[in-house]
Formats: structure tokens, sequence, C-alpha cells
């Protein structure tokens, strides 16, 4: 087995590897179907992935503890082209501090190439990357819906898909940001009455059965219900203002923040701002049109929400799939280790400065940078008939958010898509 040392650089060489996308328009490579190569990592090397992240993620709590800033991305399905968006937007996970909402695999084109991705960040930085888990961290749902049947057809081993059903069991189930800011994939249920009850709870997990975890992974807000009601999804429950209300008091929380449903903004915030969706896979499954988001918590509460177009659909035949040799993987780390520059910290320079000069050419006199260094629009004081909708979060801490289109929030998806 490799050591620990030797395992990282492999790991670092497959990551560097996949944000050479970093580079590329992705709304044009979509657009034009233009070939990305993708790193296809050895069976081998991919168990000791999964091994290290399943270590990882059982030290850590099962409602992990995090502060800003952080961006909270929500479910992403395999779009792995929207990650590489995100990463261009948002930074690297070297500077960057991540929360991904689960619902990491299924239903896109990319699920496997997905999944590695983020555990190679978790491993390399496994204080910027944290995930949490959703309902398609589970064998009942990701043998069916697509991860099983890449991970088949790419290896044809059972184990590896195994493999990552372990670590999906280790997985944290919730977390806790600036102590006020509970994020979960679903929701709350009638036994769920505090994070407490979340804190409690032991890993491993092997199912979503159980009256704790349904909820977390599964259920709905919906206004139609001052209280609980089975959902229509068939598991979990769809929930009301009220009883959320109740939860965030016995937890001394404001707000809930979870992904689970496509909304077509990417973005909505429901029960006065006390619950808050986050999708962050546009056009989701090829045929919703949506735009994606992700949330940006600040401890100063120059909270943002960045919004970004939907992607065309990108299919996995359009790939081109790079199986990296030993000799070759060997020759990429001595490279790195030579010339002691780390390309991901050359590349975070490159498009700083580049984002910097366009923000500086396009963005109007309200432009300022947030103390966190990224340029936001500070729109407080605009006029009521201003064409940006601004929308007032939670108490404490919560601030003004701006959104790139008229329209902050948007509805639901009418059609049930079950994600």
């Amino acid at each position: 087995m490799q050591s620990q040392s030797a395992s990282n650089d492999a790991f670092k060489t497959f990551l560097m590897k996949h944000l050479e996308l970093l580079h590329q328009d992705v709304l044009l490579t979509s657009s034009l179907k233009i070939p990305i190569h993708i790193p296809v990592i050895p069976p081998k090397m991919l168990h000791q992935l999964c091994e290290q992240v399943s270590f990882i993620f059982s030290l850590e709590p099962s409602v992990l503890e995090l502060t800003s800033p952080i961006t909270i991305v929500g479910d992403l399905h395999g779009h792995y082209l929207d990650l590489i968006r995100i990463h261009q937007d948002c930074g690297h996970p070297c500077a960057t501090k991540y929360l991904f909402l689960g619902d990491i695999v299924d239903r896109g084109e990319f699920s496997l190439e997905t999944i590695t991705l983020i555990y190679l960040m978790k491993v390399l930085y496994p204080t910027n990357v944290y995930i949490i888990r959703g309902n398609h961290e589970f064998d009942a749902l990701c043998s069916k819906y697509g991860f099983y049947s890449e991970i088949y057809n790419e290896y044809r081993l059972a184990d590896i898909y195994q493999n990552f059903l372990t670590s999906f069991s280790y997985m944290p189930i919730g977390a806790i940001i600036d102590d006020v800011n509970i994020c979960v994939h679903g929701g709350i249920g009638p036994q769920m009455t505090s994070v407490e009850i979340m804190k409690s709870i032991r890993r491993p997990i092997d199912n979503f059965l159980n009256q704790f975890i349904s909820p977390l992974v599964w259920s709905d807000p919906s206004a139609a219900t001052k209280d609980f009601k089975a959902s229509p999804r068939g598991t979990g429950y769809l929930f009301g203002q009220d009883p959320l209300l109740n939860f965030l008091e016995v937890s001394h929380s404001v707000r809930l923040i979870r992904g689970h449903e496509c909304v077509q903004t990417g973005f909505i915030s429901q029960f006065e701002d006390r619950c808050i969706t986050v999708f962050s896979a546009s056009n989701y499954c090829g045929v919703s049109g949506n735009e994606s988001a992700v949330l940006i918590l600040d401890p100063n509460g120059e909270d943002e929400i960045k919004t970004f177009p939907p992607l065309p659909l990108y299919k996995r035949n359009y790939a081109v799939f790079d199986r990296i040799t030993n000799s070759d993987l060997q020759n990429y780390i001595n490279i790195s280790m030579s010339t002691g520059i780390c390309p991901l910290d050359q590349h975070k320079k490159e498009q700083k400065h580049k984002a910097n000069r366009k923000l500086m050419n396009c963005y109007s006199p309200l432009s300022s940078i947030a103390p966190h260094g990224r340029f936001s629009e500070v729109l407080i004081g605009l006029p009521r008939d201003s064409p940006l909708l601004l929308s007032h979060l939670a108490p404490k801490k919560l601030k003004k958010l701006k959104e790139s289109k008229s329209v902050v929030f948007g509805n639901c998806m009418k059609k049930d898509l079950n994600v």
C-alpha cells in the first residue's frame, strides 16, 4: 500500500487534472459540446480515496460546527460542469471553505466524476471542504438512479460501489454555521424537535428507514400545512412554518438552510426567510431550464447569493476520459515537486486578477470590495422601485442579499422531480 504522503501526492495530481477545466468557459463548452478531458482514477487509488474520506468523516461529529465565511452548495446530481463553474467563480478549496448539502450523485451525466472531485478536495483540504448526506447518498436510491451504473460501466467492479457506500454511511447528517444557521439536506419531522437530537445520532448509517434520519434527508417545507403531513414523495414529511419556528427556537438558531428541491432561480426563501433552499445543478436533468445558485455566508453579515445561468445538457459521451498510467502519474508528481509551484494557487491568482479587472470595468459605482476580498454589490439604500428586488433574511447578522436577476426568490418547480 502506498504511504500517506505518496497517496496525497497522487490525489493532488488528479485534482490538478480535474481543475485544468477551470481555464475553460463552461457555458461555451456545454453549448458547443466541446470535448472536455476528465482523468480516470485507477481502481486501487479510488479505493484508497474512499478509505481516507471514510476515516475523515468518522472523525467529524454527526452535526458539523462551522464558521463563516463559507460557500454553501446545494444539490449537484452529477452536474460536473456546474461544480467546475462554482469553483471558477467562488475560488479554490485551498482558499475557500465549502459546505455541500448532499445529493452529489444520481440523475446527472457525471455522478462518479463529481463525487470523486469533491472527495479529492475533502482529502487534500479537510478543513475547507465539508459534506453532509442527502437521500441519494443511500443505496436505495444511488443503486437505481445512475451512480451504480456509472461505476460498473467504468470499472466493472462491485467493490468500488461498496467503497462509496461505506463512505456515505459515515457522512455527517447536518451542520451548524456561526451557531445560528442549521444546515440539512431535506428538513425536519415530528420527532426532530431540536438540533440536539441530530447531534445524538450515531454513524455509520446504512439506510434512511428511521424516524430521525428520514425527515433529515427527505422532508420539504410547505405553505399548505401548518404542522406536518405525509410527503407526496412517499418518505419524509411536508413541514409548515410553526414546527420549523419551534425547532429553530429550541435550537437557539435563526434559520434552516437546505437543498433537496429544484427551484427555478436556484434559490428560494420561505417562512419569513427562516427557511432557505439552495439548488446548485442548473438545467436539472437537461430539461428543467433552471438557474443554479450558491449561498455565501459572511461573518460580517454581508451574505451573498450567487446565481448562474442554465447550462445546456452536456452528455457523458461528449467527454474524453484520460486513463493515466502509473508512470504518467509519477511524472506529474515529479514535475510538481521539482517546480515547487502549486498550480492551484497560481491559477487562483490569475483568476482573481482577471475577475477584478472585469468587475472594475463593468460594475456600477455601488460596487465595493467586501471584507472577504470578493467583489459584491452593496445595495443598501437603493430606492424601493429599484429594478433589483432586495430581500431581508432572518434577524441577527443577516443583511440584504442581491440576486443578479430582477426576481430574487423563484417558485418551486410544479413538476415533482423527486430530487
